[in-house]
């Protein structure tokens, strides 16, 4: 019973590095899982990588997809609303962030943090 806790938190982080791995936009994936496994946030987190800008291999800043160029197919309208809410709530959190509460917020998404990527990163809430 001791090694629960460490095993319990090895699989949490075996859990998030696969979201992490999932939520790539330019990886081509396919996710299957349980109800409550974190699909809906791995989404979220994949559009939102996806609309941020990136840097590329020879460290250019590359801008992030558009909203209004990004189509989200779900199953059901219950589950497209509660995308909708989670990536408003997300965006909202990130203009009232202080500098470092939004460094760490993007450090999860693997983006690197710029004075441009916070820049543009507060301004998706209004597109």
């Amino acid at each position: 019973m001791k090694n629960l806790p460490l095993f319990h938190n090895l699989a949490i982080d075996r859990a998030n590095a696969q979201q992490r791995l999932a939520s790539n936009p330019e990886a081509s994936v396919f996710v299957s899982a349980s109800a409550g496994s974190g699909k809906t946030k791995l989404l979220v987190d994949r559009l939102l990588r996806l609309m941020l800008p990136r840097m590329d291999n020879e460290g250019k800043l590359q801008p992030g997809t558009h909203p209004h160029r990004i189509q989200c197919l779900t199953y059901s309208r219950a589950a497209s609303a509660e995308m909708a809410i989670r990536l408003q709530r997300r965006l909202g959190e990130w203009v009232g962030f202080t500098n470092e509460e939004l460094d760490r917020s993007l450090i999860e998404l693997e983006i690197t943090p710029t004075p441009e990527i916070r820049k543009a990163a507060r301004a998706l809430f209004a597109e």
